[in-house]
Parts: structure tokens; sequence; C-alpha cells
């Protein structure tokens, strides 16, 4: 059996030592960036086929989503073939990396700030609050000061092993530290802000509406806040193998895969809203006034009443089940005696609570 070759580099002769387990973690972390880019693939064919009447701007990112993901995908490829098949067996040649994995944090770091983006117009629909979004746009643009100069000095090193210096080690770990915070800001604003509005609620079927809205925002924020904080454990942590490089080089696919994800699920809860005979539809402000523009969801709830008929009515009015009047109900405020056509929505807190984009639902 051949002995294992010799490197001046201390850290290539200790990676050396054990590839298996020191290099393993290099090669999960491409092989499953082509995975998710498949499932990527597969959310972004569905998304064009179930909604081709969205809007422009969905549209536009999901397209952006698409193609940034496929750049990163085409990057990892050539990371893969260049240490297995050009340079198999020599860890000089995987260790002097090229602009392919240069690229990574600034790329990353951008899908990032446009899923976030995404996200954070969601909760400003819903809250109207302006301290959203001054915290997390100024979240947002620290967060991809740092993923560009973590590229800036990914550049200047040139070997990966230098990947773990202190200059990278600062940048990373703070492009990590602030996308984690304002990942967690944006959607804990708006679970606490739906959970005090649930609170106020005296109809089964908008509560429904709203645990369905709060169990999607929970999962899609929890999924990607978990794995940027065990990407930023490892890196910030670890510095005798490339664990980390499993997460971090998958950091931008998950994003994306959780945008795709909040998408597709209005299917889902339209299919809540059908199995509860609610009747949902999107709407514009009063014309005129400042609110104009801005789309909220309509829930009509129906109630029947069952009642003894007078003699002196029964040649009037059939017997039976009868309708009340109709009321639109905006999160438990309703407007008796207005028709589905004439309802009018309040720019108010409770109507505020059910308001997203204008195809969200």
């Amino acid at each position: 059996m051949a002995s294992p070759q010799a490197y001046d580099n201390p850290v290539l002769e200790g990676l050396a030592s054990n590839i298996p387990a020191n290099l393993g973690c290099y090669m999960i972390g491409c092989v499953l960036n082509l995975i998710l880019m498949a499932i990527l693939g597969m959310q972004g064919l569905d998304y064009y086929s179930d909604f081709p009447n969205d809007s422009t701007l969905n549209k536009s990112i999901v397209g952006f989503l698409m193609v940034a993901g496929l750049f990163q995908s085409a990057c990892f490829f050539e990371m893969l073939w260049t240490p297995l098949i050009s340079g198999f067996g020599d860890l000089k040649v995987w260790n002097n990396s090229s602009w392919t994995w240069w690229s990574e944090p600034v790329v990353s770091s951008i899908i990032s700030v446009v899923c976030q983006s995404f996200f954070l117009n969601r909760c400003w629909r819903v809250t109207r609050s302006y301290i959203v979004v001054v915290v997390a746009v100024t979240g947002m643009t620290i967060a991809l000061a740092f993923g560009i100069a973590c590229t800036y000095f990914l550049s200047e090193f040139v070997l990966f092993t230098e990947s773990n210096r202190i200059q990278s080690k600062i940048c990373a770990s703070s492009w990590l530290a602030f996308s984690t915070a304002t990942d967690i800001w944006i959607s804990l604003f708006l679970v606490i802000h739906l959970l005090r509005e649930r609170r106020r609620l005296n109809f089964n079927s908008t509560e429904m509406i709203l645990g369905s809205i709060l169990n999607f925002t929970m999962k899609t924020a929890a999924f990607t806040s978990v794995w940027v904080t065990i990407n930023l454990i490892l890196y910030a942590g670890v510095t005798h193998n490339f664990a980390w490089s499993i997460f971090q080089f998958n950091f931008g696919k998950i994003y994306s895969i959780s945008v795709l994800y909040t998408l597709l699920s209005r299917i889902d809860v339209r299919k809540i809203l059908s199995v509860h005979n609610v009747q949902v539809s999107s709407s514009r402000g009063r014309s005129g006034e400042a609110g104009q523009g801005q789309s909220a969801i309509h829930i009509r709830t129906e109630v029947e009443r069952e009642y003894e008929m007078d003699d002196k009515l029964s040649a009037t009015v059939s017997p039976g089940l009868d309708r009340a009047p109709s009321a639109d109900t905006e999160l438990g405020v309703s407007h008796k005696g207005a028709g589905l056509q004439d309802s009018i929505v309040d720019d108010d807190r409770s109507t505020r609570a059910l308001r997203f984009n204008g195809n969200s639902y």
C-alpha cells in the first residue's frame, strides 16, 4: 500500500492523515447542493404551472432564485470535478481554490437579502410597522456588506485551508449572525402580531385561517434560522475540519426553497378555506384614500338561523331555514347589511391582520 503523500502545508498534512473524516463534509456539502437544486427546480416548475397569473414581482423573485441557484450548483459541480477528476489524490489541487468558491458568500448574501425582502414585504402588509422595516433593512444591509467582504478575503487568501483565518472568521461570522438575527426579527414580529389578533377573534373559520398562516410562518422561519445558526456555530467554533461546509454550501438553497414553499403553500391554505366554507377574495382599498393599492383578504361568513314562523308571515315568508343578513367579517368586525360586493375593507388593525401581497391567497 502506497504511503500518504507528504505536504509542506501542516494543515494539508493533517487533512491527509484522515481524508474521509476531514474532507467528507466538503463532498457532502457539494453533493447536497446539487440535490437541493433538483428540489428547487421541481418547486419552480410547480409554481409556474400552478400560478401562471401570479404577480410580476413574485414571478421575478422566483426566476432570480432559479437562476442564482443554477449558477451556484454549477460552481459546486466544478468544485467537485477539479479535486476528484483533474487533481485526484492531490490535496494541493483541491486547496488551490478559484472564483467558484470565492463567489459563494456574495451570491448567498444576495439570495438571502432577496428572500428576506420577500418575507419582510409580507410582514409589512400585515403589521404596517415601520419599526420592523427599519430594523430588518439595517440587518440585511450589514449582512450583505459582510458577505461581500468575505468574498474579498477569500479571493485574497486563495487557499481553501485559509478559510478559517481571522479576517474570514470575523466577516463570515458577522454575516451569518446578522442574517440569523434578521430572520428571527421578521418572523417573530409577524408571529406575535398574528397571535395578538387571533386572541381577539370570535369566528372559528377566521381563527383557522390565521392558524394556518401562523403554521406556515413558523415552519419556514424555524427551518432557515436553525440552519444558519448551526452553520454559524460550526464555523465559529470548529477549526480542525470542514463540517461547517455542509451548511455553508447550501445556505442560499435553503432560503430559496423556503420562499418557494411559502408561495406553493397557498394551495393548502385554499383547501383549508374550502373545507370550512370560507369565501376569500382579494380587493383594493377605497379609491382616493392613502390606502389605495393595498391588498386585503376578505373573509365572508354566513350565519344560518332557524326560527318558528308566525302564522301571519307564513303567506309571505318561506318556512324552515333562512339566511340572516349578510355580514362581511374582517377578523371579528361585522358590517351588517352590506353584501359581498358592497363591503369596504377599513384600514384598521383588524383588517391589516390578514393583509398580504395582492396574490398571496
